[in-house]
């Protein structure tokens, strides 16, 4: 339980009963259960990551192949290559998350028609010089 004293615990309760929420006690999860968890998120995020690269990145990656096969035969290796997934983790974890401004732009479809190219639109006409009398 995140919860710990008793003080927290009756507050806890004092807000669900005000809220009418219902929480659900439940026991921290065990170094195992942690481990799953983190290795499947690194996954995600490194398949992602392999998706987003382009031909020549993906090209200049085969150069470290033979490098990560002999590093996984032994365990002082193996230790290097999990201290690269510890750092790449920490920094996706205190990474900030993407703003609104790092988003792409979005056009609406109308937007991307050139509409002097629209036969249906009609095109407004400009006074030429005619100034209106009042």
């Amino acid at each position: 339980s995140l919860v710990g004293d008793f003080s927290e615990q009756v507050q806890l309760k004092k807000i669900a009963k005000q809220y009418n929420i219902s929480f659900e006690e439940r026991p921290s999860p065990d170094e195992a259960a942690l481990a799953n968890v983190v290795s499947e998120r690194m996954t995600i995020q490194l398949e992602a990551q392999m998706r987003d690269r382009d031909k020549l990145r993906i090209e200049r990656l085969q150069r470290f192949v033979p490098m990560v096969k002999e590093l996984a035969e032994d365990e002082e290796g193996v230790q290097l290559v999990a201290m690269l997934l510890d750092d790449l983790y920490q920094q996706t974890l205190h990474a900030a998350p993407a703003s609104v401004e790092d988003e792409p732009v979005r056009r609406d479809s109308r937007d991307e028609t050139d509409r002097s190219d629209n036969p249906k639109k009609k095109k407004r006409r400009r006074s030429r010089g005619r100034s209106r009398q009042s």
